[in-house]
């Protein structure tokens, strides 16, 4: 009877070993992903285009990677827009980008 108990103990930290992880990466891609928004909003802000971008993309990927792991309909449509914004720097339209940028920060927000 002992000899049970130990196994599902057993069994039971072996699980969580293998899954709190993949939960904590998941929420480390959301919040780099935040971060990386709110600089590439603050940059953009500043009419930094270059470093917008580049945080902007930074962003993207990190939730991009955060819903290959766990996928949510917030962080998917985090992406399309963090796509967006992207684009619309590459395009020179700072301003749709910023736009962009706050809605994927909101989408973000709600990821849980």
């Amino acid at each position: 009877m002992a000899c049970r108990k130990q196994r599902a103990v057993a069994v039971v930290l072996a699980v969580s070993l293998f899954v709190a992880p993949a939960l904590s990466a998941t929420e480390n891609h959301v919040a780099e992903a935040v971060e990386h928004i709110k600089e590439a909003i603050n940059l953009g802000q500043q009419g930094q285009s270059t470093s917008f971008a580049d945080q902007a993309q930074l962003a993207l990927d990190h939730a991009k990677a955060a819903e290959q792991e766990k996928p949510n309909t917030h962080t998917e449509s985090a992406i399309a827009k963090l796509t967006g914004a992207v684009d619309y720097i590459k395009a020179g339209h700072e301003d749709a980008a910023l736009t962009s940028a706050e809605s994927a920060l909101t989408y973000l927000a709600q990821v849980k």
